[in-house]
């Protein structure tokens, strides 16, 4: 069979994973074409498959064939879901699928979101581990004692303020969302934003007052905003925290509120999956929070072009950003050998982070040396799907892999595939600190889980194993 691969996205990680799924499918005799770009438009796909003669298997990621794709050529098509979103509901309604095509799904698809009924042959399909990761086993070579790598989002100062962890007592967490209503939160929000734009040094006692910040550092202000030097020279900046905690403020604020329609849209959306997402949980439930938040503001997301744009972003990369947020915090005040890696720690919001970051390349021998370089390896998946690939291949190269506990259970769960404390183990907020220490100090402990993981990977979850299970299911009159 020929087989013709789009790739969701022209990014480095998507191209590089599809490349070892495209070499397994061509040990097996198969002939495989993988695009080094993603197509959208169905008349530029069409013109791929006219290129590339005699397609039988067209591999789309995230993208159902349409049908005037479907009237070019007599081909079977394999259809990805990796990620959900509302434009992902409508083209599969727009779609053109056969009897004989294939859905996979790369976690639970209610937890992704995914709520159509599926008349067709459906399954699910992970990433798998190259031979380069397995290759060259090694125990015993860590410089870190905690790494963390993945995509840090951007938080904005309110969120960051809002969701902290106590700098006393890291068992308790604050979210100052579970007892405000909508204005009151608008109105910490902006008090917060003039106090972030004008940086005085004072910001850590004003927060300390309302009890809203997780320490007392100063803030110092840029020594080329004379403005700002002038202000607290002429001690006008505790006026304007007066003023800002004074009902004076009120007026301006509800004026704010009806004024800036769509920044409260946005505002409210994250408030309510601020109160209905417990962080570091593995609990994100998409359609939950969709159903909650159309309730709530009475949307009709046909009709509200806002709701669009806003939902993709705050139901999946806001409640990522608040996970990592809070285990950034854990990592740093553990006090140990840490290191970060992973696009998005430039940005001034993760600054406490910057220090110890090196530099993503995300090639496969960068990967493999920050997972064989840290004792343990810390992950977080906000929607439960443990399967991902950095957990695998962390595992297939000799990385401790340490995973928060998962409040769903579901067919994708990690502990489907691997068992807890024998090829990795897990943690939660709470426990944090103890499980750090406790595995730190138990290397043989460690390495014991460390070679069970490492076997398993090797014996299911190569990507051989992946193009194996396809295979399989192509020739299958049902998948199982």
């Amino acid at each position: 069979m020929k087989f013709l691969i789009i790739p969701p996205t022209s990014n480095f990680y998507d191209l590089r994973l599809l490349k070892n799924l495209k070499q397994s499918l061509e040990k097996f005799n198969h002939k495989c074409v993988l695009l080094n770009n993603n197509l959208i438009k169905s008349e530029d796909i069409e013109k791929e498959i006219t290129r590339v003669e005699e397609v039988d298997i067209l591999f789309l990621i995230n993208q159902f064939p349409s049908k005037s794709l479907r009237k070019k050529k007599n081909f079977r098509c394999i259809i990805w879901i990796q990620d959900v979103f509302l434009n992902t509901l409508t083209n599969y309604d727009q779609a053109d699928l056969r009897d004989r095509d294939i859905i996979y799904f790369l976690a639970d698809k209610k937890n992704l979101g995914f709520r159509k009924e599926i008349n067709i042959r459906n399954s699910y399909l992970f990433t798998g581990v190259s031979e380069y990761f397995l290759s060259n086993f090694k125990l015993n070579q860590s410089k870190f004692d905690i790494g963390m790598l993945g995509y840090f989002s951007n938080l904005s100062y309110f969120d960051r303020k809002s969701v902290y962890i106590d700098k006393l007592n890291l068992k308790k967490r604050y979210d100052i969302y579970k007892n405000a209503t909508i204005t009151e939160n608008y109105l910490f929000n902006l008090k917060y934003k003039i106090l972030d734009f004008f940086n005085f040094n004072f910001v850590g006692k004003y927060f300390e007052k309302n009890k809203h910040n997780r320490n007392t550092a100063k803030v110092e202000a840029p020594k080329s905003n004379y403005l700002i030097r002038l202000l607290k020279f002429l001690k006008l900046n505790y006026l304007i925290v007066k003023i800002l905690d004074s009902s004076i403020f009120l007026p301006f604020i509800r004026f704010l509120y009806k004024k800036n329609s769509n920044h409260m849209f946005f505002f409210k959306i994250k408030s309510i999956i601020k109160k209905n997402y417990e962080p570091l949980s593995g609990s994100l439930d998409i359609l939950n929070l969709e159903k909650k938040i159309k309730k709530k503001l009475n949307i009709d997301q046909n009709k509200s072009k806002y709701f669009f744009s806003a939902y993709n972003y705050l139901t999946r990369e806001f409640p990522r950003a608040i996970d990592r947020f809070i285990l950034s915090e854990l990592i740093l005040n553990s006090k140990k050998k840490i290191v970060f890696s992973g696009p998005g720690l430039d940005h001034k919001n993760w600054k406490n982070v910057n220090q110890f970051k090196i530099k993503n390349y995300y090639d496969e021998q960068f990967l493999k040396n920050f997972y064989q370089n840290c004792k343990i390896n810390i992950n977080n998946n906000n929607h439960g799907h443990g399967m991902h690939s950095r957990v695998l291949e962390s595992m297939g190269c000799g990385g401790f892999v340490l995973m928060h506990k998962n409040s769903f259970e579901n067919e994708t769960s990690l502990n489907n595939f691997f068992d807890e404390n024998v090829h990795y183990a897990s943690y939660d907020i709470e426990n944090f600190e103890k499980v750090i220490d406790y595995f730190l100090k138990n290397e043989e402990k460690r390495n014991k889980i460390v070679l069970k993981a490492h076997e398993e990977v090797k014996r299911t979850h190569r990507w051989d194993n992946r193009a194996q299970q396809i295979l399989n299911d192509l020739n299958e009159k049902k998948i199982f």
